[in-house]
């Protein structure tokens, strides 16, 4: 997707990458994935999809406490 240009499947993508690394309790590398995935989303202007990514991050900054970055 990258190679291609397709930023909309890029972030979706690096979503699901986040996704795996939290299911594996790799949670700065899911941050990380998460971060580049609501970049891609909102460079490629796909709301979906960086809402739905955000929503993850939030989740994700929730479960470790981190509620001022979260909000």
């Amino acid at each position: 997707a990258r190679a291609a240009g397709d930023r909309a499947s890029e972030a979706a993508a690096l979503n699901n990458l986040g996704l795996a690394y939290v299911s594996m309790q790799r949670l700065d590398d899911a941050e990380a994935a998460y971060r580049e995935a609501a970049d891609a989303g909102e460079r490629a202007g796909d709301v979906d999809v960086h809402a739905r990514v955000r929503g993850n991050l939030a989740e994700l900054l929730v479960a470790r406490g981190d509620l001022g970055t979260a909000a």
